[in-house]
């Protein structure tokens, strides 16, 4: 899991953790539940050196904001095992920041509200890729298995 500082990505990883091998990526502080690994980077860059070594290793990447540079050039390492949870808390900012392609290249979406997953679908055209909402039960179960099909 690749993220930055939201309360989504604690929650999923409390919840994935109960049945999975969960390992957290960040360049800030991440508090995680026991049992679960932490690989913390000084820098974006360092993170994305990890993901070319280590990507082999991982099942599922889930990406967290996509304002964050650092997800977008992390799909792209791994487009094939890629999740992205977008934390779109600004609509605007979809226009000003992103890119048509970002939009095109997770394996599957995870949203967190039913408004942002029909502003995502409006705005970049991207029915074909699978989605879950992830306040219903079971989508992060579901989640891992569309992004490593």
């Amino acid at each position: 899991m690749v993220g930055e500082g939201d309360r989504e990505p604690r929650a999923h990883v409390d919840e994935l953790s109960i049945a999975h091998q969960v390992t957290v990526a960040a360049t800030q502080p991440f508090d995680a539940p026991e049992g679960v690994r932490v690989e913390r980077f000084e820098r974006g860059g360092a993170l994305l050196e990890h993901l070319h070594r280590a990507a082999s290793t991982h099942d599922v990447v889930i990406f967290y904001g996509f304002e964050h540079e650092i997800c977008a050039a992390g799909m792209r390492i791994v487009p094939e095992r890629a999740a992205l949870v977008p934390l779109v808390r600004d609509p605007l900012a979809l226009g000003e920041r992103s890119s048509q392609a970002l939009f095109h290249l997770p394996r599957v979406f995870g949203f967190t509200s039913a408004a942002e997953e029909e502003l995502v679908r409006a705005r970049f055209r991207n029915g074909h890729i699978p989605g879950e909402l992830l306040s219903e039960d079971g989508a992060l179960e579901r989640l891992l298995v569309l992004a490593s099909q």
